[in-house]
């Protein structure tokens, strides 16, 4: 007989025989009397158990086994948790360029000649309103006879550049006092182009444009800072955040002028501490995630000391994968900084998640009347399978995310899987352990669990063995009626084509938004939205190009050692730049952009506004002949030389500006119109001399590259997650059926959920709120890496969903009902809202990426828990009459399953009939 009980364990009773609940709701239609719940429990459930279950749970009965599982999970957590913070230090900030494309060897070789990376620069800052300007952009220069060959004519209206130079000095007062502290321990260079000593105002007009851009007339300019070493060692944009020693003074400075920078003070080191504290602040709302994760679990187990047994898994998944991500970090591959936050995010909902199914089960067999090891061999033996399936794809879907050329990606990848992968080998062995170790403790469920029942301090009489009565799971009336979601299940199927209809209709606005999708490449989505660093950039890009705070450099290479310093070579250098500006105009005009470039968009040793400095400047079309001397003497060449020159004088680069925003439509052309312009030849001569290796190098390089690779390769990465569903799908349940359905609903999901994230932070629906975290950023389109990031993980969750339903309508099966009638319950239900506050922190930080990502990941795990599992499959399983599912052969595992195969046979041949 099948044992029958109602829900929270009140026994019911039903014509058929005495038959208990299903993990999830099953609707059965019945001829008269209400419809019930139904399922396996008990006696039938037990003879479902393999054999090597039953030994399992039997070896954690004993204390050897059980003693060593709990103790190998502590050493792995407190490991874990202990190398969190050297993690953190380890961590990659940027966007790191793809596998086997230029960028990836121009950035080689640029760290290979490089090794203390980009030079920091502090750009203070300075405006003033009309009419006022900080300098007389009408003044011009001309040349003269005498040294130093150049004067100027302030033009109309009084001589600015007096008052300018007393501003700057004034800013220089200013920030003295910070960076001269800490006992002179560092280095820094201040460029204030008015202080040089022989240095005529003409000069200094001739410079203006650097510091003043003629297209704000003179009101905005600024004074670069260059923070050059501390104790001895080169600074570099990461050193504050991994907390060097040697960098404590920068980080005192960028703390000390905190109220300054938030106006107007950018930094490459403001913007890298940027990107890590909203990294960081994501981490904590993820951890802070899990308060409310647990009251919805304490909600469906009706136990709050299990939750103890949640908490255990949790730090458990948390800390063994950061331990594993830790030596990834240092021996196998470069882990981008957001990779810790997602799989801490994994790991998290992964645990909740699994520990709801796992313990769910278990408290239905103990209220059915099982004991606890038996109880414990049901629970293991069907939800076991889908924790072990789900968790399967899950990983399997994340490490397809492998194939794709990006590190920042790929690491992103290998921490979710890490996570998935351990959170289903944590909860099913750590939960069992310790539930066996205080089985009275764990399953004492009176005013749920808030009493001091089996605990020391309980004064009850304790029941002897044999006191314990068995649960009364005899015959009882069921007034109830089918739930909600039962209903709506029902419904589905009766109504199946208008579903299916209405369900189309619902994709087809997301469809059209989604066909409107761009993306861009730029670091302002990694950046927090509402700290100072990002206003000071984004005020910075705004006056200054683009490449000015996110530079493209040519890197150049000679042959040997100090050719640079040869005449020859700077000549021959100087014309090949010359050339490649008027190439670059070539393509980009035959490409159909309005775009002139100029040789004074090149910055460099060998060049200065445009022109050669072996050959002198010419003003006004004449020439300023024997530069080098009045260069060498005021500093500018000496400083530039230092700068882009490594030590070994084995390498040189030179600026290279975009008149646009570099990571534009029109700045993205650009930079592929500037890699076809340079010479065939790689090493480049040019006048008959050997220029050596030439390398375009920078961080929108990086990301241009990196989109365009990943999105060629993304067409293999779907192809491996749909490849992944028919194996997982049909080799668990033998029918090409359920996967051929499993793409369509996660194909309607996908489309629905890309569709409003385009909508919201593309076209900016949701603008009208205000609410940062959904509002268009960088341009008003997506970052590229959100959509690969977030599409694999959408699809392993909604298969783990899936096959969660599946298994239990297998199940139920098995016991005689008819797999067309199952719809979703609660259980799925809780399990997407405990998922969404897991995502829901990304969706909260400071960080535009996460908000993309996280916005995804709700409305997805959304729509698979309240759409999908309850409307979408149960209307495709009805037009697809999901009765004639090929299942894979359980109907040779005892009694039940030989009965319920009988019974699934007649009733799909009675729906025949009725036409069902």
């Amino acid at each position: 007989m099948y044992a029958m009980r109602g829900p929270y364990g009140r026994p019911v009773k039903h014509k058929r025989g005495t038959v208990s609940p299903a993990v999830l709701s099953i609707g059965l239609r019945t001829t008269e009397g209400p419809e019930i719940t139904v399922g396996v429990h008990g006696g039938e459930a037990a003879a479902l158990v393999p054999a090597g279950i039953k030994e399992y749970v039997r070896l954690l009965g004993g204390c050897k086994l059980r003693c060593w599982i709990m103790l190998m999970w502590l050493i792995l957590t407190l490991s874990g948790l202990s190398v969190y913070f050297p993690l953190t230090l380890v961590l990659d900030i940027a966007i790191e360029p793809p596998f086997g494309s230029a960028s990836e060897r121009a950035k080689d070789l640029y760290e290979e000649h490089y090794p203390a990376g980009e030079p920091v620069f502090l750009a203070a800052m300075l405006s003033t309103t009309a009419p006022h300007k900080l300098f007389n952009t009408d003044a011009r220069p001309y040349p003269v006879g005498y040294p130093p060959f150049l004067d100027y004519n302030p033009g109309e209206g009084a001589d600015l550049i007096k008052e300018a130079e007393g501003i700057f000095d004034d800013v220089i007062d200013v920030l003295k006092p910070y960076l001269e502290e800490n006992g002179g321990r560092c280095q820094w260079n201040i460029y204030n182009f008015f202080s040089w000593e022989v240095l005529v105002e003409g000069f200094a007009v001739m410079m203006a444009p650097i510091i003043f851009p003629p297209a704000h007339e003179g009101r905005e300019g600024m004074l670069p800072v260059h923070l050059v070493s501390c104790d001895g060692r080169p600074i570099y944009k990461e050193c504050v955040f991994k907390r060097e020693p040697f960098c404590e003074p920068i980080e005192q400075v960028l703390k000390d002028l905190e109220h300054y920078r938030a106006d107007r003070s950018p930094s490459n080191i403001s913007m890298t501490f940027d990107i890590i504290l909203g990294i960081e602040f994501a981490m904590l709302l993820s951890t802070a995630a899990t308060v409310p994760s647990l009251v919805v679990l304490a909600y469906m187990l009706r136990n709050m000391r299990q939750l103890l047994l949640v908490g255990a898994n949790i730090l458990t998944a948390i800390g063994s994968s950061l331990l594993i991500i830790y030596p990834l970090s240092h021996f196998v591959m470069d882990v981008c900084v957001v990779a810790p936050t997602i799989a801490i995010a994994v790991a998290l909902a992964m645990s909740i998640d699994y520990s709801l199914f796992l313990l769910t089960r278990f408290n239905e067999e103990q209220r059915s009347g099982s004991p606890v090891p038996e109880a414990l061999s049901i629970a293991i033996a069907t939800q076991g399978h889908t924790i072990v399936v789900s968790g399967a794809t899950l990983t399997l879907c994340f490490t397809s995310m492998l194939m794709l050329p990006s590190s920042t990606i790929t690491s992103i990848a290998a921490g979710a899987a890490i996570a998935a992968g351990v959170s289903v080998v944590d909860s099913l062995s750590l939960t069992p352990s310790l539930l066996l170790s205080m089985p009275r403790f764990f399953t004492a469920d009176r005013r749920f669990g808030l009493t001091l029942d089996d605990t020391p301090l309980d004064c009850r009489r304790r029941p002897v063995d044999g006191d314990d009565a068995a649960p009364d799971v005899s015959a009882a009336e069921h007034g109830g009626k089918l739930g909600v979601w039962g209903r709506l299940g029902q419904y589905s199927q009766r109504s199946a084509l208008v579903t299916a209809l209405l369900l189309a209709a619902v994709a087809l606005p997301f469809g059209l938004a989604l066909s409107r999708y761009t993306y861009v490449v730029d670091i302002k989505p990694l950046l927090q939205s509402d700290h100072p660093a990002t206003d000071a950039y984004i005020m910075f890009t705004e006056i200054y190009p683009q490449s000015m705070s996110t530079p493209v450099e040519l890197l150049f290479l000679p042959p040997n050692a100090g050719d640079m310093d040869s005449s020859e070579w700077k000549l021959a250098s100087c014309h090949m730049l010359k050339d490649l500006a008027d190439r670059v105009t070539e393509v980009m005009r035959a490409e159909g952009h309005d775009y002139a470039m100029s040789a004074s968009d090149f910055v460099g040793m060998m060049m200065i506004l445009g022109h050669c400095v072996e050959e002198g400047v010419y003003i006004n079309g004449i020439p300023l002949l024997n530069m080098m001397p009045i260069l060498e003497q005021i500093g500018v060449y000496d400083t530039g030389y230092s700068i882009a020159t490594n030590a070994d004088k084995t390498a040189t680069y030179v600026y290279v500006i975009c008149q646009v925003d570099v990571f534009s439509e029109v700045g993205e052309a650009w930079m592929r119109a500037l890699r076809a312009a340079l010479p065939d030849s790689n090493p480049a001569t040019w006048d008959g001399v050997d220029l050596g290796e030439l390398h375009l190098y920078g961080v929108p390089l990086d990301q241009m590259d990196g989109a365009e690779f990943t999105t060629q390769r993304m067409v293999w990465v779907v192809l491996a997650i749909t490849l992944i569903m028919w194996m997982i799908l049909g080799g668990s349940f033998g029918s090409l059926l359920i996967p051929m359905r499993a793409v369509i609903c996660i194909g309607w999901m996908i489309a629905v959920t890309f569709g409003a994230a385009v909508a919201v932070y593309q076209l900016g629906f949701l603008s009208f709120l205000g609410i940062s975290s959904l509002k268009p950023s960088a341009g008003s389109a997506m970052f590229w890496v959100a959509l690969p990031i977030t599409g694999p993980i959408l699809v392993g969750l909604g298969l783990d969903y899936d096959i969660f339903l599946m298994d239990s309508v297998m199940e139920n099966w098995l016991c005689g009902k008819r797999p067309k009638e199952a719809v979703a319950g609660t259980i799925i239900s809780a399990a997407g809202i405990v998922m969404f506050f897991a995502f829901g922190a990304l969706l909260v930080s400071p960080t535009p990426v996460l908000n993309q990502v996280g916005f995804m990941l709700c409305v997805g795990v959304l729509i698979d828990c309240f759409v999908t599992t309850k409307i979408t499959i149960p209307t495709l399983m009805a037009l697809a009459n999901a009765s004639k599912i090929a299942v894979v052969d359980r109907t040779s595992v005892g009694e039940v399953g030989e009965v319920g195969s009988k019974l699934a046979v007649e009733w799909g041949e009675r729906d025949e009939q009725e036409g069902a």
